[in-house]
């Protein structure tokens, strides 16, 4: 699902939860920068479409993958 365009200043809360760690991170100073000048979409996924993923991989694949991987 889209979201809509980065704000115009850092936005410095903790990542939240996700069972996809290997993707968690905070808008900082230094990641902020990329963002702004890089990012023109932002994707996201569910909690439940990221396990649906992975379900999906396993059954067709039958490979076994982090759930950050699983989002790609």
């Amino acid at each position: 699902m889209p979201m809509t365009p980065p704000a115009a200043s850092v936005i410095a809360e903790n990542a939240p939860e996700t069972v996809a760690d290997g993707l968690k991170v905070s808008l900082k100073e230094l990641t902020w920068h990329f963002v702004r000048n890089s990012v023109t979409d932002i994707l996201t996924a569910t909690e439940d479409e990221i396990v649906e993923a992975l379900k999906l991989i396993w059954k067709r694949l039958k490979l076994v993958m982090r759930h950050s991987g699983a989002v790609t």
